[in-house]
């Protein structure tokens, strides 16, 4: 071949469907460039494939055939193409896939104009001619048009290795001895091939093109070789031979290589069976258990689900943390704070800089239940894709410590840490009255400085305490102040915020020591005994801005503290202007809302409507101005904002107007306020009772329905199916299980696994033979309280005593208290009841939720025109609904950002979710779309089988 060779195009031909070979090869043939050649590496493959490769290579002079006598392995044929090639740059194509007709020519053109090693494109899923393709977008936009080093971009390693939607520098392959792995039992040679690309190219250029088009329609395909199991490892044996030479390399993707590793053997350990299944789950347990020894694991990329996962199979508690960009920071508690406790970890997330990875460990009491667990961990999900919480149970000897102040044994907990936390060598220890202010990252710094010093703690000066003036009455006032503290002044130190070298403490050996002081009746108990157990030359001393204190602004400490030298002029100036954390130590914000001191801590909790209605419903009494006062609009003729008939009274915090009596006198007024005092106190103390019994009878009854059924679904789809106009659309092709929604149960080409309705008593002349209908069904049935009360009326149902019968309560629909529940949907469902916007979809949803699915679809639920009642036309209603559905987005991002809402032929409910439609659907209707290029047909596929890492 005269010509110069611009590109090569390596494909290995082996035993695909002739017909997808066709495709394949007449996507090359068509191929704009000219100064290209096709290289088909004819891997043992069948006579027929033979003949075909035969005549494209005699019809066009761009393809060259190289004939191997039997099957060398991808890897072998791939690295014999590699030899062969004459081009600058080397293309691959698969034989069971094809490519757009000006692929190599414009990937070419843009190597030369961008001088890069790679260029690499997005793709196209290809389910066949019937069904529309779907580009995959693989890569991040913020990676795409500029050219990068990936080895500097870890998380870019995550992108699908799709070797085949690249061409790369020959020169840059041989310099750097890139080639596949030539074990023929080897599988995912892909994977190896990328990482090696993407460790070593210094630019790479990527783009959101496709070009290529992978076909998702063959059932033939290598993925699917459920033998080739048992080979999965020598691939990344293979990578971890080449990061071992490359230890520089190795420094940057250790933690990144394992995770790729962990995902694909967790997808290759779940569709394994039997024997191969076993053996699988011995190598993965061993070589996991490996990585978390070295310390090769990085929390940062897993999820809840995934991090549990494995720490189960190598049998720890916790898998780790050990990139070294994470912040270690703890917090004890038992439940009596524990939405303190939410507060303070949002504002430290709320103010963490881009990617900076804080490591929460929770210490906690017994009362700290699961429900809360996951409150914290949906909480820290929500704010942080690079944070991870664990919880750790508090060491059992600070029960006995002494308890003064109402402060509770939990503070003792952080004494502990170095045994609670045996793998953790430093960390940050925060009280939980505090909000933060500023990212932890330059406490970073601590965890090298530590090591190479003798210090054990950074600490705060406690600038109360160690004022002349305090000290002298402590030593006066107290049987033990001079005793223990003569050597410390001025340099007492806050336990509230510490910087804890835990390997030192270990070495400290300070337990027995701590263990004699704990029953002693300090007046600042554990912060008194870290100042005993301590040297002063073990202390490095913190500046005063990790201990902001409010209360000291207003009290004028700050200026005194200054006066005296115990704070220099930087620190004083930084309590004011710049202060990383606001700590209430003394007196708490949310126990004295109308302080000056907790109006910073107000503030905060208010921009979060949940944490705001509980802390207000907890200071019902002292802050009443939340509670629903319409009941008192007739009493008195009290009136809410008339300034010129009406004068302004606040009795019980709560600002009414009176209408004016010229006449009335001081004792009038008097007894008056008197009275409507009364009265208001009466119906507070009326409206808390109802309050309190309809929670426990909420919670009763959700306690017997719901647990069994918590995360019951993770990793599935559900379907939540009603019966609306668009229902006939859909025949039931998902692999889900499925959630009937009234009388969408007699829906007959689906199988339902669950049933919710609350009210079909009120049209049963709709649907007379429904509880007939349920009774046949083999289904879990919940209905609701109301219809619950009154199953003994119908004499057909009143003898059915199935177990698959299950009772709930909903907000609206039950007359639940509009200000205590009302349309707010409650993350534990166990104690509360599920939401209601005029619709039984919100329940079905809300426990569908609580499931843990990976997918929800809502399918047949219109909300338009109709509701997902045929002929049901209440404007109100559908207004009501859409109001539910909208406040279900934001709850769901917010609680489970991990779920994905799939709307199946969305009408009313389009645009608020992923959209998808059946074909059947859009064959109807279409007038409805512009361009089919814009929608997502439904595909099944993706519930039935899992995607290659």
């Amino acid at each position: 071949m005269s010509r110069d060779i611009k590109v090569s195009v390596l494909t290995p031909i082996y035993n695909h469907k002739i017909e997808y070979v066709r495709e394949c090869l007449e996507s090359l043939r068509a191929q704009t460039m000219q100064d290209i050649e096709f290289i088909l590496i004819d891997n043992g493959s069948t006579i027929e494939s033979k003949d075909l490769i035969s005549e494209y290579e005699q019809a066009d002079s761009r393809f060259r055939v190289i004939h191997l006598k039997e099957n060398q392995g991808y890897g072998r044929a791939m690295n014999i193409g590699l030899k062969c090639a004459k081009g600058e740059y080397i293309g691959i194509l698969e034989s069971d896939d094809f490519a757009q007709k000006n692929t190599f020519e414009y990937l070419y053109k843009l190597a030369l104009k961008k001088n890069v090693d790679v260029v690499k494109s997005d793709y196209s899923l290809y389910y066949g001619k019937t069904q529309k393709s779907r580009p995959r977008k693989n890569f991040n936009k913020k990676f795409c048009n500029h050219i990068i080093s990936p080895s500097a971009y870890p998380e870019l390693f995550l992108s699908d290795p799709a070797i085949w939607s690249a061409i790369y520098s020959k020169q840059f392959l041989l310099n750097n001895n890139i080639s596949f792995l030539e074990n023929k039992e080897a599988r995912y040679q892909d994977t190896s091939f990328n990482f090696y690309v993407m460790a070593k190219a210094s630019r790479v250029y990527i783009i959101n093109k496709t070009f290529i088009f992978y076909r998702h329609d063959n059932s033939n395909s290598s993925i699917r070789d459920i033998n080739a199991i048992s080979a999965v490892p020598i691939e990344f044996h293979a990578i971890d031979n080449f990061l071992d030479q490359n230890s520089e390399i190795k420094n940057k993707l250790i933690y990144v290589k394992n995770y790729i590793k962990f995902r694909t053997y967790k997808w290759n350990y779940y569709r394994a069976t039997g024997e191969v299944k076993e053996n699988f789950k011995n190598i993965f347990k061993r070589e996991f258990l490996g990585a978390f020894l070295n310390k090769e694991i990085d929390r940062t990329y897993f999820n809840d689900d995934e991090a549990l996962m494995l720490a189960k199979l190598i049998g720890v508690k916790n898998i780790g943390h050990f990139a070294n960009n994470n912040i270690n920071i703890c917090f004890t508690f038992d439940s009596n704070v524990f939405y303190q406790t939410c507060v303070a970890i949002s504002s430290l997330l709320d103010r963490a800089q881009n990617k900076v990875f804080y490591n929460i460990y929770c210490v906690v009491s017994n009362d700290i239940d699961i429900d809360k667990k996951d409150q914290l961990r949906n909480l820290v999900k929500g704010k942080s894709i690079y944070s991870n919480i664990s919880f750790f149970q508090q060491e059992t000897t600070v029960d006995k410590g002494y308890v003064t102040r109402g402060i509770t044994t939990a503070a003792y907990s952080r004494l502990f840490l170095h045994r609670t936390l045996p793998d953790v060598n430093w960390i940050i220890y925060s009280d939980i009255d505090v909000l933060f202010n500023t990212d932890l990252s330059e406490l970073m710094v601590f965890n090298e400085y530590f090591s190479n010093k003798e210090f054990v703690i950074g600490a705060v000066k406690d600038i109360s305490i160690n004022r002349k003036e305090s000290w002298d009455y402590l030593c006066k006032y107290t049987n033990y102040w001079d005793r223990y503290f003569a050597k410390v002044y001025p340099n007492y130190i806050l336990s509230g915020f510490l910087v804890m070298n835990l390997d030192k403490i270990r070495a400290l050996n300070w337990d027995s020591e701590v263990k004699n002081l704990l029953t002693k009746e300090f007046m600042f108990q554990d912060q008194d005994i870290l100042n005993i157990i301590l040297p002063i030359n073990n202390i490095y001393y913190l500046p005063s801005k990790y201990i902001t204190m409010l209360k000291h602004y207003y009290t004028g400490l700050y200026e005194k503290a200054k006066s005296e030298s115990l704070i220099s002029e930087k620190e004083y100036f930084e309590v004011f202007h710049n202060p990383a954390i606001y700590h209430w130590a003394g007196p708490k914000p949310w126990n004295n809302p109308k302080e000056k001191y907790s109006k910073i801590w107000w503030k905060y909790v208010n921009k979060n409507r949940k944490y705001s209605k509980i802390f207000r419903i907890n200071n019902f009494i002292t802050q009443p101005d939340k509670c629903n006062y319409k009941i008192f609009e007739n009493i008195f003729s009290i009136k809410n904002n008339d300034r010129k008939t009406h004068k302004k009274i606040t009795i019980l915090g709560i600002k009414f107007s009176v209408k004016r009596n010229q006449k009335e006198n001081v004792k009038q007024k008097e007894n008056f306020e008197e009275r409507l005092r009364s009265v208001l106190r009466e119906e507070v103390s009326n409206v808390v009772a109802r309050e309190v019994s309809l929670a426990l009878s909420v919670q009763k009854l959700h306690m017997q329905t719901f647990p069994p059924f918590k995360n019951i679904h993770n990793n599935q789809s559900v379907a939540i199916i009603g019966c609306g106009p668009s229902i006939k659309y859909y025949n039931g092709q998902l692999n889900t299980v499925n959630i009937a929604l009234n009388k969408a149960i007699f829906l007959d080409n689906i199988n339902f696994d669950y049933l919710f309705t609350w009210d079909y008593l009120g049209f049963q002349e709709k649907a007379p033979d429904f509880f007939d209908r349920v009774k046949k069904y083999n289904c879990k049935k919940f209905y609701g309280k109301f219809l619950a009360d009154n199953l003994s009326s119908i004499p057909e149902f009143s003898d059915d005593e199935e177990n698959n019968i299950y009772h709930f309560y909903s907000s609206a629909r039950h007359k639940l208290p509009a200000y205590s529940y009302g349309e707010i949907i409650h993350y534990d469902i166990e104690t509360h009841p599920l939401a209601d916007f005029m619709s039984i979809s919100f329940g079905a949803l809300h426990f569908a939720l609580y499931t843990r699915p990976e997918k929800i679809y809502l399918i047949g639920l219109d909300t338009q025109n109709c509701g997902h009642y045929a002929g049901d036309n209440n404007t109100y209603n559908i207004n009501k609904m859409m109001l539910g559905y909208k406040k279900f987005k934001t709850y769901i991002e917010t609680h489970y950002p991990d779920v994905e809402i799939i709307s199946v032929n969305p009408v009313g409910l389009k645009g608020l979710f992923k959209d998808v439609y059946t074909k059947e659907y859009v064959d109807a209707h279409p007038e409805l779309f512009d361009s089919l290029e814009d929608i997502e047909i439904l595909d099944n596929s993706a519930e039935k089988e899992f995607c290659n890492v």
